[in-house]
């Protein structure tokens, strides 16, 4: 019930310090930014639980248990990095296909970006999933007291950006503060894991050191679709306009009508 209950404090502060609209902003980012959590991240995380909770962490399997946890928290970065990079781009142009042309413009501009800050804010999200599975299935009593404790800090410091963080950036800036507790909660189960490990600590770093190479590929691929995301959006608000207003629209030598 604590873990629920933190886990809520988002909508807690929405309902305390923001406005109608920015609450339904979020909960659309939310949905839908959620789908690859339902879809692929808890899926991963109830796996490796079962994975971590039939290991001897703290004995014979200790070296294996690292190896083990580092690369989930590698794959688990991938998977964040790969919707940071091309889901962000193209989360404006995804809303106004979902949203339809109905919507205001303001309306489909606001709903977008706050998609796209929702897409950074994944990779904390699987981060933080990967590390809490082996605390959660390997702590022991003392770990997981620590980790309750944990998570109720990681919600003052939400609660304390909330307010700052909605005058400054409004909705979009909501996600940002989310994503700063989950980074923190993130980086307490990982030293917790650590701190488990033990000698074997040195596997884990080892296993969950991305690849240089991969994270520039990310790098690139996310410059590349933030330049088609937007020659993508200019194109579909072109022939949105001339639709309205009943024109031709000239498309690489075919005249849509």
């Amino acid at each position: 019930m604590l873990k629920h209950a933190l886990t809520e404090c988002d909508r807690v502060a929405l309902a305390v310090l923001a406005t109608a609209r920015d609450a339904g902003l979020y909960a659309f980012a939310q949905n839908y930014g959620a789908i690859v959590a339902r879809l692929f991240l808890q899926p991963t995380e109830e796996a490796a639980r079962l994975a971590f909770a039939k290991l001897d962490t703290r004995g014979r399997d200790g070296p294996r248990a690292a190896r083990l946890l580092g690369s989930l928290l590698r794959c688990m970065a991938y998977l964040g990095l790969l919707f940071a990079a091309l889901g962000a781009p193209f989360a404006p142009l995804a809303v106004r296909l979902l949203r339809g042309a109905g919507a205001g413009a303001a309306d489909l501009e606001q709903c977008g970006a706050v998609l796209a800050a929702y897409c950074a804010y994944v990779p904390f999200l699987a981060l933080n999933g990967g590390a809490e599975a082996f605390a959660h299935a390997a702590g022991g009593a003392a770990e997981l007291r620590a980790l309750a404790a944990a998570h109720g800090a990681c919600a003052v410091l939400f609660a304390a950006l909330a307010g700052p963080a909605l005058r400054a950036a409004g909705t979009v800036g909501l996600v940002y503060a989310a994503a700063a507790a989950m980074a923190a909660r993130g980086l307490f189960c990982g030293a917790l894991a650590a701190k488990h490990l033990g000698p074997a600590r040195g596997a884990l770093a080892a296993a969950a050191a991305p690849d240089a190479g991969a994270v520039a590929a990310f790098a690139a691929a996310g410059f590349a679709a933030r330049r088609s995301g937007a020659a993508l959006l200019r194109c579909l608000l072109y022939t949105s306009d001339a639709a309205d207003e009943g024109l031709g629209v000239d498309l690489g030598g075919r005249r849509i009508i």
